[in-house]
């Protein structure tokens, strides 16, 4: 499953970029890729799962969505600041068994 998001970097704001970088560990263990539009943030690209695409700063939907149409599986739209459980893969796995096709939270 992919991880699509934007993010705010973080000489903007402190609490943001603690939010943001905890958010980003929750994603480590759940995504098997994560993929950021903006420029590329030291504190998040210390994996090999994630990639910095360049970007205007607040990208619209639409470009997002336009990625997410290129990747392979499952991919999530999600904001930068979003913690995930690692039982978000279980539920994915149910919704393929079951032929859901999307999920919405």
């Amino acid at each position: 499953m992919t991880a699509i998001s934007s993010h705010r970097p973080f000489r903007d704001s402190y609490d943001i970029a603690v939010n943001q970088l905890n958010a980003h560990i929750s994603w480590e263990d759940v995504f098997d890729s994560i993929i950021y539009f903006g420029a590329p943030e030291p504190e998040l690209e210390q994996s090999s799962k994630t990639e910095f695409v360049a970007s205007e700063p607040f990208p619209r939907i639409a470009q997002l969505m336009a990625a997410a149409s290129m990747c392979k599986g499952w991919v999530a739209l999600i904001n930068a600041d979003i913690v995930v459980s690692v039982r978000l893969g279980a539920v994915v796995q149910e919704c393929i068994r079951k032929g859901i096709k999307a999920i919405t939270s």
